[in-house]
């Protein structure tokens, strides 16, 4: 006897057969596809250039998600086969969702929605960063099997990057990078980095450090937040910490050299070209630098490094790369500078810049016109005493000259004693500059011009070294020997041309571009009123 089934389930179990059919050969597929991808994946790999090599343990792929994913990823990119350089990548997982597997198998090009890497180590070699003429594709025989790769989002999460010179580590740090419309050039050599072709980049970094191996000092910042959809970048909480203590520090570089110590609240950087900046490009329209504490200590004993020292005209025609910043400012910094002399005395002298501001404008390398100079005005208050300001015009374009103006005023002359005492054997015993005001052309062999003092009521007497170094008055006769007698007075109530003096200071090519301008204007100092001797030279 035939079992009549209701016509109602003999479609029901028609779908289910069918149904459990579909899924069965879904499934195979998906099993058929994981053997055959990461056969593609192997014969990929090992065509590429020999430049690059890539392994990892697992692989698996979805037909119902459209997506790979590849476990304990491990990359070399190397000179050469020797591998004397190389960069070495590590991840824990990379997974690609979207993926368009037919466009892989037909046409050998990869294009995906999302590329995700997590957990990952990157370590790069700083020769190959700058040396990328010496680094040669060779090509494996047969055909590449990897042509172009296009992915609409990147993100790299919880990556550590170290750049390393073979012996140390010169640049390390912490974060995450997005990128957006990723794509690959036409180069034979994939994986170059003229190659890879971003669309939009993002990136989170935390403690950021850079070691300045020259100089022995870290820059340490502890986040970088930077967008190229915005155009900005910003730099939280800037420090530049020297390796060594303030004494061992010039020691152990073998000459005389400044120990800087720098703390910086925050620096916003606005209209940043960020995918300029990632080939080594500077174009913004302005950056801005929060409140900032510098010291600086030089110690004098040891002996100076006798190498020419660049202008800083020179210095920025020498870079390769493109710098364009429209617009500069620290709104407000400190600044300590202390000396330790050359001889005399067993203690230092320091200078105390306060309320300083810095502005400059126009700072490029490559200028637009003959006329181009960057335009940097500058005001501070000296020892916490009167007002300072300046404006120097540096030069875009060789063989053009430096102009410096400016004014110092209302300061009293005694709080200079926490320099002159040490540094000069000089104390101040009252004094008021009412004004002092110059101007000076500076060429790269020469500075001129002149200044116009006003001062009143100076008062100082000369110091010497007893038997015991201590710090005493000096006799009068050794006081007339070892300076010029200075007029209590020199106001307004003495005609102009009397308080009038020349610059005319030859620059010593040893010295920095600071130095330069320091004895620029002591040069007319010493000529007006005889009051150079009050700074350390």
């Amino acid at each position: 006897m035939t079992t009549q089934y209701p016509k109602g389930a003999i479609w029901l179990r028609r779908i289910f057969y069918s149904v459990a059919a579909i899924l069965f050969v879904l499934l195979l597929a998906n099993i058929l596809l994981n053997i055959v991808l990461e056969n593609k994946i192997k014969k990929a790999l090992d065509g590429m250039d020999s430049t690059m090599r890539i392994e990892f343990s697992t692989v698996h792929a979805s037909i119902f998600s459209l997506s790979c994913s590849m476990k304990s990823i491990q990359a070399v990119y190397q000179q050469d086969t020797a591998g004397s350089h190389q960069h070495l990548f590590s991840f824990d997982e990379l997974k690609i969702e979207g993926v368009n597997v037919f466009k892989w198998w037909l046409d050998d090009k990869i294009s995906a929605r999302k590329l995700i890497l997590t957990k990952g180590n990157i370590t790069l070699d700083k020769y190959l960063l700058t040396h990328p003429d010496t680094i040669h594709a060779k090509p494996a025989p047969g055909e590449i099997q990897i042509k172009n790769i296009f992915i609409h989002a990147v993100e790299i999460k919880d990556a550590n990057m170290v750049v390393h010179t073979g012996t140390s580590n010169e640049m390390q740090w912490n974060g995450d990078i997005k990128i957006k419309n990723l794509e690959t050039g036409n180069d034979t050599n994939l994986f170059s980095r003229h190659n890879i072709l971003p669309g939009a980049f993002e990136c989170t970094i935390n403690d950021f450090d850079y070691f300045i191996a020259e100089s022995n000092h870290h820059i340490h910042i502890k986040k970088i937040t930077m967008d190229s959809r915005n155009n900005e970048a910003l730099l939280d909480s800037i420090r530049c910490i020297p390796e060594f203590g303030k004494f061992e520090h010039a020691r152990k570089l073998g000459y005389q050299s400044d120990r800087v110590s720098v703390d910086v609240e925050k620096a916003e950087i606005k209209g940043l070209d960020v995918l300029a900046l990632l080939k080594g490009n500077v174009i913004a329209s302005e950056v801005q630098i929060g409140k900032s504490r510098i010291y600086v200590f030089r110690d004098r004993r040891i002996k100076r490094k006798m190498d020419i020292k660049k202008l800083p005209d020179q210095q920025l025609q020498g870079m390769t790369n493109d710098v364009r910043i429209e617009k500069l400012s620290i709104p407000e910094a400190q600044l300590s500078y202390e000396e330790f002399p050359a001889e005399g005395v067993d203690s230092s002298g320091t200078m105390r810049f306060e309320k300083v501001s810095v502005t400059a404008q126009h700072v490029y390398n490559h200028p637009v016109n003959d006329s181009d100079f960057i335009d940097l005005k500058t005001g501070a208050s000296l020892m916490g005493s009167g007002s300072m300001s300046s404006t120097t015009h540096i030069p875009l374009v060789p063989g053009k000259n430096y102009l410096v103006k400016g004014e110092i005023k209302n300061m009293d002359l005694s709080t200079l004693n926490a320099s002159t005492v040490n540094l000069s054997l000089i104390r101040i015993l009252s004094g008021k500059l009412n004004s002092l005001t110059f101007r000076y052309i500076m060429s790269h062999e020469k500075a001129t011009g002149e200044i116009i003092g006003d001062y009143s009521n100076l008062r100082i007497e000369k110091l010497k070294l007893d038997s015991k170094n201590n710090k005493v008055k000096a006799s009068f006769e050794t006081f007339l020997q070892k300076t010029f007698v200075i007029p209590e007075n020199r106001d307004k109530s003495v005609p102009i041309d009397k308080r009038t003096s020349k610059v005319d200071c030859q620059r010593d090519s040893t010295r920095f571009f600071t130095a330069y301008l320091t004895a620029a204007l002591l040069s007319g100092v010493k000529n007006s009123f005889a009051l150079g001797f009050l700074l350390p030279k």
